[in-house]
């Protein structure tokens, strides 16, 4: 049978912190937790992320691997690829100029008239927001069943003013039932399922219900089913949370944390810190509500107040510096070291109108005084620049809590750094008046923070919920700070004179003209991690300076694309997914209508490919292949490979090879150039004349750089063989269980559908069976789940699967293939558990019906598998035979075992067949064994080989990805290492080949700049 995966849910916050330091801020860097919730139909696990967040299993699956996410959507995936039209590159959606009134009915006639091809029933859509932008209609549908929508469901439009669909996509579902049309479960249950978890009691939140119900696709044995649920906003002292709960029998479906911190737990380069930031004694107090002699007044765009009347003169007057987009309030206690917004007061402030009728704010009665001043001066600036672009999401009294030190504490550094946005709720921030670390004076942390409120708006909005991936959130927050006030320094200014040592305490460091690239600068820490995002697009605002000659000018061409971006939502649940989106979409934003085509690609594909999230990866992402399987016969390999094109990149890849090798000496590595028809590119390798085992990749060649880049995954098949025996392990087939004494949770013939273990926590997701819909069983050592530690247990002790009895009497070569996922990661120590990783599965053969066992493999310590996915395991039987032995009775086990006190252990075997060779050399797992090692890899300027083992006069070849040899090195003597220069060669992917007589090693080389 084929997985889907099995996924490591990442032990890190959906939405991370930004405390500066990491010991003061409790919230910071939470393990996720199993909890059971009781429902009115049962027991729930949950999982808990560290920030309080739920998530669904198909999110599950797309925070690992998105391709796995991508291919459970497939069949509800409709996108522009489905209607293109010839002789325009952009399909037209009708004449006529679209304005607010028509473009809804537009966008609906344009479904109708392509039905056929798309499958989506208007009647099943609702509008959910439009809205014009840069020569742009975005416009969202959302789809409703029943006149209920349908969460994560979408029909999503970017038309041009002429009526050019620039992008199309939609996810719609066509298989929607729901169990009950009417809910099920009480209010206060629906409550308390939502804030399951959660430290608070239920009485410390308000919860706002959407009076309308919503159906949740949820992921449930490879198929979606479909959920009523309730929707709740969840706002407590500290927290902002969205729930959706489940209706009928009160479980909860998805959480989502809507706090985005400021957090500087980040590490880069260092640089110098600036002098004391300027404190703002005279800031512009603009739209700001003034009360003089009972009497309020309002000043103006520019802080004034007009006709202030002569009586008013040299009165007394008061401001909570409340205004139209900002209102400030003070203090309050704290709760779990962040502010109590329950027991905050607003500002006050006290003066006397001077004798020229202006309001002096000047002088300091309080030293947080200027601190309100300055937050609520940065907060009408940061909105303006927001406004200027179209955004008022945001136009209201927008709550601004400040927590304020006692005199005696102002120039501590042992205080609570921290500030943090809620969405659409408020901005917070902690010590702000603090002397010495500058949070309440620092311009770009109003405007981080203001960033993420303005980005959550602009995605829920959008039918997003929010902005997903907290790495993109935070480059974007940082992108808002660094183009208001154009520096790449965001945070530079942000310590007292003196105090520069503060920097290593805090590590406030966010420096967007830097060197990271992706994957190598991914830390897990998504501060630091979003610097490879923020600074292409800084990159790219610095390469507008030479296309404008303009630095003015440029700021602002950068900051409409960015923003023209935004609104189109890119986003993604892995870093891959999400980088490489916001790479199409800042393509998209930079092209124009007439010419369909981009206007800064060549400075966005430099300023994104420096950080290694251009063009590459968003092919890699795009990328598309299914492994062809076992041919029976020595025919030609039909390939198939697809790679969607990019609408606004002038040039689509155009040379695509899938290369190839056979178990067969020489081992030579061979290249065949696809043909591309459309978004195919199509090719067979050659038909084999002996059987053999080929493994094959994928490389592409960049058309802009000219580099050969491989793609991420490998693939493998066996040409030629005849099936001896097969088990698919839909039922036990004859294989049996023994159990040491007292061991508990061992092999088990069941389906792995939502296996739960902790630390870390994975969930195991599988596709449909090959031949049967509804099997999906396999072999698995099994979990449960302790109400009285709240954590799952694993195997522990010995549990041994062992086949029947086979007859190979008639085989000559044969060859046992399975498919195996195995984790390992325990910690505990006991008598049976000397240390860290010390379960192991162990794989053996017996050739005398059980009499007797040989080791083929064992796996033993910590073990995480590659990719987090199945591995394809094969291992000739004749290997582990003595002469004079037949193959009349054969048996094969699994031996796992583990300790009872480890959360972190599984193992799982499926899909085992016995293939039969006629020649001996198609049978060997070690002809291209990748048992040399390559350090540094990647490499830049020189890298070194590790042979294992003495060679006697190896000969070291560097082969490029279309199989030529590129380096040739002769050694005369016997080595175990050899170093090579790798600075003539491009960038790109290399495979090393190491011979020394019969020994034949190879390896892959990364060569990187």
């Amino acid at each position: 049978m084929k997985y889907q995966k099995i996924l490591l849910i990442a032990i890190s916050m959906l939405f991370s912190y930004i405390g500066f330091a990491e010991e003061h801020c409790s919230h910071s860097h939470k393990e996720a937790q199993l909890l059971e919730l009781q429902t009115s139909e049962g027991s729930q696990i949950v999982q808990i992320q560290g920030d309080g967040s739920v998530l669904l299993p198909q999110e599950v699956i797309a925070t690992q691997k998105a391709k796995a996410y991508q291919a459970v959507n497939k069949p509800y995936i409709r996108n522009i690829s489905d209607i293109k039209q010839k002789g325009s590159k952009l399909p037209f959606i009708g004449a006529g100029s679209l304005t607010e009134d028509n473009i809804e009915q537009t966008c609906i006639d344009f479904l109708n008239a392509n039905k056929s091809k798309l499958n989506i029933n208007t009647d099943n859509i609702r509008l959910l927001n439009k809205k014009y932008f840069n020569n742009r209609w975005f416009v969202v549908f959302r789809q409703i069943f029943n006149g209920i929508e349908i969460v994560t469901s979408e029909v999503r439009f970017v038309v041009f003013s002429n009526g050019k669909i620039q992008t199309f996509t939609s996810t719609y579902y066509d298989d929607v039932s729901v169990e009950a049309a009417k809910p099920k479960i009480s209010t206060l249950s629906a409550q308390q399922s939502a804030i399951f978890g959660l430290s608070n009691p239920i009485e410390s939140y308000t919860f706002k219900k959407n009076e309308k119900l919503f159906i949740i696709p949820y992921l449930n044995n490879g198929k979606y089913i479909y959920k009523l649920a309730y929707d709740y906003e969840i706002i407590g002292a500290t927290e902002f949370f969205t729930a959706y709960v489940d209706a009928n029998d009160g479980s909860l479906l998805k959480r989502a944390n809507h706090v985005h911190h400021y957090d500087a737990q980040t590490t880069g380069d260092g640089y110098s810190i600036n002098p004391n930031a300027p404190l703002e004694s005279q800031s512009i107090l603009n739209f700001c509500k003034f009360n003089i002699d009972g009497t309020e007044y309002k000043t103006d765009r520019k802080g004034l107040i007009k006709n202030v009347p002569d009586a008013a003169k040299g009165k007394a007057f008061t401001t909570n510096l409340e205004g139209q987009y900002a209102k400030m309030y003070k203090g309050g206690a704290q709760i779990d070291d962040r502010l109590d917004w329950t027991k905050a007061t607003p500002y006050q402030f006290e003066g006397t109108v001077g004798s020229d009728g202006n309001i002096n704010m000047a002088g300091k009665t309080a030293n947080y005084d200027e601190v309100f001043r300055t937050l609520y001066y940065h907060v009408n600036v940061v909105r303006n620049h927001y406004f200027l672009l179209g955004f008022t999401g945001l136009d209201k009294s927008f709550p601004i809590y400040t927590q304020i030190l006692p005199d005696n504490q102002v120039n501590t550094t042992n205080a609570t750094f921290n500030a943090y946005s809620s969405g659409d709720m408020a901005l917070t921030f902690m010590s702000a008046n603090n002397n010495l670390v500058l949070i309440g004076r620092l311009a770009n942390v109003v405007y981080h923070e203001y960033g993420h409120s303005v980005n959550h708006c602009i995605y829920r909005d959008a039918g997003k919920g929010g902005m997903y991936n907290s790495t993109c959130n935070e480059a974007l927050a940082d992108i808002s700070g660094a183009f208001i006030n154009d520096y790449q320094d965001v945070f530079r200014n942000g310590y007292a004179t003196g105090y520069e040592y503060l920097e290593n305490q805090y590590h406030m460091e966010r420096f967007l003209d830097n060197e990271f690239i992706f994957p190598d600068s991914v830390g897990g820490e998504s501060h630091h991690d979003s610097q490879i995002l923020s600074g292409a697009i800084w990159d790219f605002r610095q390469h507008l300076n030479d296309v404008t000659g303009d630095s003015a000018l440029a700021l602002e061409t950068a900051n409409w694309i960015v923003h023209t971006a935004k609104l189109a939502t890119p986003d993604g649940y892995t870093l891959e997914e999400a980088f490489s989106k916001w790479y199409e979409e800042m393509l998209n934003a930079s092209v124009d209508q007439s010419t369909e085509a981009s206007m800064y690609f060549n400075e966005i594909e430099q300023a994104f490919s420096r950080h290694h999230i251009g063009f590459d990866l968003r092919t890699k992402t795009l990328f598309e292949h299914d492994n062809v399987g076992d041919i029976p016969n020595n025919e030609a390999i039909s390939i198939v490979a697809k790679i969607p094109e990019l609408s606004s990149a002038p040039e689509q890849v155009k040379e695509v090879w899938v290369n190839y090798y056979s178990s067969r000496e020489p081992y030579e590595l061979k290249s065949v150039l696809l043909e591309k028809t459309g978004d195919n590119y199509e090719g067979s390798i050659p038909a084999q004349s002996e059987d053999t085992r080929i493994n094959y990749y994928f490389t592409f060649k960049n058309p802009y750089s000219g580099g050969i880049v491989k793609t991420d995954e490998d693939y493998v098949c066996f040409v030629g063989y005849e099936e001896k025996y097969a088990s698919d392990f839909e039922t036990t087939a004859n294989w049996t269980v023994t159990n040491e004494s007292n061991t508990e949770r061992g092999w088990k013939n069941q389906e792995p559908t939502l296996s739960y273990m902790q630390n870390p926590v994975i969930i195991v997701e599988p596709e449909a069976d090959n031949t049967d819909e509804n099997g999906k069983k396999c072999w698995m050592t099994t979990t449960e789940y302790s109400q009285v530690s709240g954590t799952y247990r694993t195997l522990n002790r010995t549990s041994t699967l062992t086949s029947p009895s086979i007859s190979l009497a008639n085989a000559t070569f044969p060859v046992v293939t399975y498919y195996m996922y195995y984790l390992n990661v325990s910690t505990s120590k006991d008598k049976y558990n000397t240390g860290s990783g010390s379960g192991k599965l162990t794989t053996e053969i017996s050739i005398d019906n059980g009499a007797t066992w040989r080791k083929v493999d064992e796996i033993s310590g910590r073990y995480v598998p590659k990719h987090w996915t199945w591995q394809r395991q094969y291992f000739p039987i004749k290997k582990y035979m003595q002469d004079g032995e037949v193959l009349s009775n054969v048996q094969i086990r699994f031996v796992a075992y583990n300790n009872t006190n480890s959360s972190y252990y599984i193992a799982m075997i499926d899909d085992i067949k016995i293939i039969n060779s006629e020649d001996p050399g198609s049978i060997s797992n070690k002809d291209i064994a990748p048992n040399i090692t390559v350090m540094p890899n990647p490499a830049y300027n020189e890298t070194n080989i590790e042979f294992g083992q003495p060679l006697i006069n190896p000969t070291i070849s560097v082969i490029d990805a279309l199989g030529k040899v590129v380096l040739e090195s002769n050694m005369f003597g016997e080595f175990d290492s050899c170093p090579i220069d790798v600075n003539k060669l491009a960038i790109g992917v290399y495979y090393i080949k190491v011979d020394a007589g019969k020994e034949s090693l190879m390896t892959q080389l990364n060569v990187v700049r």
